[in-house]
């Protein structure tokens, strides 16, 4: 987990109601579980704020899993816990290999905003290069994605380095 996430995420943890760092890992772990796959621990990423408008703090973590299936392939998973829905996490497939790659994420007007890599035509499966952003709301218990992503990533969001 990046440094910045980290420290965003136990400063958090000291005066809100978001979900705990033990809750989200017994969340990747059970998901995991499910679908035959491990957590590459190193990319989580975590962000705070308020998403659904009620005055507390809610959590979103972006978490990589691998070998799903006893594949060669990952993916990358948004799950948000909004205490207006008693801690549960509302979960959905937001990169992975051949797809994009999520490097940053945060909590701003009750969206979550991800920094990401996406690929271009002349990009290996490894390695996508032109970043962009897009957003997430969750909405009657779905998360959503608001719009196409956009080339022009928000500055505020700063990815982790490779």
């Amino acid at each position: 987990m990046h440094v910045r996430h980290l420290v965003t995420f136990i400063l958090a943890l000291a005066y809100c109601g978001c979900a705990s760092q033990e809750t989200i890992q017994q969340h990747i772990a059970s998901h995991a579980r499910e679908i035959g796959a491990q957590e590459y621990a190193p990319a989580r990423m975590v962000a705070v704020g308020d998403l659904d408008g009620d005055g507390v703090v809610d959590s979103a973590v972006v978490y990589t899993l691998e070998g799903a299936h006893h594949s060669n392939n990952y993916q990358q998973f948004l799950a948000v816990s909004s205490s207006r829905q008693s801690g549960r996490f509302f979960d959905t497939v937001v990169g992975g290999k051949d797809v994009r790659e999520i490097t940053g994420i945060s909590i701003t007007n009750r969206q979550v905003e991800l920094a990401l890599l996406e690929y271009t035509s002349a990009d290996a499966s490894c390695c996508p290069s032109r970043r962009a952003s897009t957003r997430y709301i969750l909405k009657r218990g779905v998360l959503a994605e608001q719009a196409r992503p956009t080339t022009t990533p928000n500055p505020a969001l700063e990815p982790f380095e490779r």
